[in-house]
């Protein structure tokens, strides 16, 4: 799905373009990309117009506009179920662990940026740590009788949490969801 939305979305942009540009710009191979305009050509998605002898010239049908525009659907209606996947998770984990504080250890990315949003529709206090030394020094700044959560979603944080000296409750988002 994501890959037939891919090359579809390339061709609607690039109508001069070869097989090996979409596949250098999908980040998927020259052998995949032949293999779905075949099959993007058979199924009506896609008309191939020869230029000259070694160009070709891509047209999305209006059944590849239709395709793409469902993919694009499909795509959207997926994040947004893994969003409340994540709201859920994290409201889950704060009524199990009932911290005075969540710290979200992690990389600032579309994960980070769902937790936080959900931490401050939900009046949840949270503090944002990115390294594992400063995890150290953040921890050691609170209060004795608040108790943290640290909330974690990628591997290489929980690598670095788990060689960390502290004892501390952390959880893993995804591994919630």
């Amino acid at each position: 799905m994501q890959n037939e939305y891919a090359v579809l979305k390339y061709i609607k942009d690039n109508h001069q373009t070869s097989q090996r540009k979409i596949a250098e710009n999908t980040g998927l191979s020259v052998g995949t990309v032949n293999l779905l305009i075949k099959k993007m050509v058979r199924e009506g998605l896609i008309k191939l117009e020869r230029i000259n002898g070694r160009t070709l010239h891509y047209i999305l049908t209006p059944k590849g506009i239709a395709e793409k525009t469902k993919l694009t659907y499909a795509y959207l209606k997926m994040s947004y179920q893994q969003i409340i996947r994540i709201k859920k998770a994290l409201e889950r984990i704060s009524t199990k662990y009932k911290p005075d504080l969540l710290v979200f250890y992690g990389s600032q990315d579309e994960v980070f940026e769902i937790l936080k949003t959900v931490a401050a529709d939900k009046k949840m206090r949270y503090i944002v740590v990115n390294k594992e030394k400063k995890l150290e020094d953040e921890i050691a700044k609170i209060q004795k009788d608040i108790l943290p959560l640290v909330v974690t979603w990628d591997l290489d944080m929980d690598e670095r949490l788990s060689k960390c000296s502290l004892n501390i409750t952390n959880v893993n988002i995804l591994e919630e969801i």
